[in-house]
């Protein structure tokens, strides 16, 4: 407070309404993207809700239709694009109610429906009811503290099933990884295996065993881990070590994405490979079982121009994909997000569009907005601070 020349008692200061009360009885501006708190004393980030981010002036704006909050809560970024590491896959306590991952499938392989859904399964555990439950899309969760983590399934038959969260790397089970059923079809010295089936360019006495599927690595003799016949002639055979699943673009049009992502650029969910509605077609996984047609994770398995899948929509039969922007291990891989941003809104670069400048804000060239000028008392730093 300062002192009233006049009066006997002490009078707050007439600040800006960008400033705080200091315990001096001084005026402070307030940093970008905070404002005063609601007591004058001090700033503070504003809590939005889900769909905004915070301005630079230290307020609210909702994303634009089809893009939404990016974690640092100051950008919007593509709805189609999520984020997936290995904290997001782990249960934060027993009944795994803070799961945020992005597993769709329950332990018995049924595919999981959309909360916001009614169909197959009509229930009360919507989004509204929940609304800090992460019910997003059709990913397990624990809404309501249930034994574990769980979804309503899309079998009419199953109403809801319990899920496990997504296995990042491949199970190494059994002795000497002889329960290895992934699909690694390289070995340790980046040879490509040949098929089970086949006897060349190596012949071989492995061709009854049904546990050898396409040209995936496996251990059906007692070796000290997985391993196959390489297309190598030089070559007989080698190791190999089960994939980490990421969300790297690897091969011709990205054919050897082996990722998480299920749902479309279109935001459309994607219809499991081994489904033939409301979609009918060729790309049955027994028939294509180097592929990676496992549920219903986008891939490219006919060289197209990307990962792609068939939609669950009836209007849309195939879209493509995006991978998610992150691997497994939190580390950034480039965003193939679009740099188009809605009206009035800038594109970063890096994905991510910038709400339009408030008020009495400028933009600069690098794209962050600036005070076009400060309060009375205040002067500018080169940064464009007051």
């Amino acid at each position: 407070m300062a002192p009233d020349l006049n009066q006997r008692t002490c009078t707050a200061p007439m600040c800006d309404d960008r400033d705080y009360i200091t315990a001096d009885g001084q005026c402070w501006h307030c940093d970008d993207y905070t404002a005063p708190s609601a007591d004058g004393t001090s700033c503070e980030r504003p809590y939005c809700d889900e769909v905004s981010v915070v301005t630079v002036d230290g307020g609210c704006q909702s994303c634009p239709t089809g893009f939404r909050p990016h974690d640092d809560s100051m950008h919007c970024i593509s709805a189609s694009v999520a984020h997936i590491d290995a904290e997001h896959e782990t249960c934060s306590d027993d009944l795994c109610s803070g799961y945020r991952g992005y597993q769709s499938f329950t332990i018995s392989g049924k595919q999981c429906q959309p909360w916001a859904a009614q169909a197959p399964q009509v229930h009360d555990r919507v989004p509204a009811s929940y609304p800090g439950a992460g019910l997003d899309r059709n990913y397990c969760r624990n809404p309501d503290q249930s034994e574990g983590l769980w979804c309503y399934t899309m079998d009419s038959e199953t109403r809801w099933e319990l899920c496990a969260p997504l296995e990042l790397v491949e199970d190494c089970s059994g002795e000497n990884c002889s329960g290895y059923r992934g699909y690694q079809s390289q070995t340790i010295g980046g040879l490509e295996c040949q098929a089970w089936a086949s006897q060349e360019p190596h012949e071989h006495g492995l061709v009854d065993d049904e546990l050898l599927v396409g040209n995936y690595c496996r251990n059906p003799d007692g070796e000290s881990s997985v391993w196959c016949y390489t297309m190598d002639p030089e070559v007989r055979w080698d190791y190999c070590e089960p994939i980490l699943n990421t969300e790297e673009c690897t091969g011709i049009a990205c054919a050897n994405y082996r990722g998480f992502q299920t749902y479309t650029t279109g935001g459309r969910q994607c219809q499991a490979w081994a489904e033939q509605a409301p979609h009918e077609h060729l790309h049955d996984p027994s028939a294509l079982p180097n592929e990676g047609l496992v549920g219903n994770y986008c891939r490219n398995p006919d060289g197209g121009a990307g990962i792609g899948c068939y939609t669950v929509d009836p209007e849309t039969r195939w879209e493509a994909c995006e991978p998610l922007a992150y691997d497994v291990n939190g580390h950034g891989v480039e965003d193939t997000v679009t740099t188009s941003c809605p009206d009035g809104w800038i594109a970063t670069g890096d994905g991510m569009c910038s709400a339009p400048c408030p008020e009495g804000y400028a933009r600069r060239d690098d794209g962050v907005c600036f005070m076009e000028y400060c309060p009375e008392g205040y002067e500018m730093t080169a940064e464009g601070v007051c």
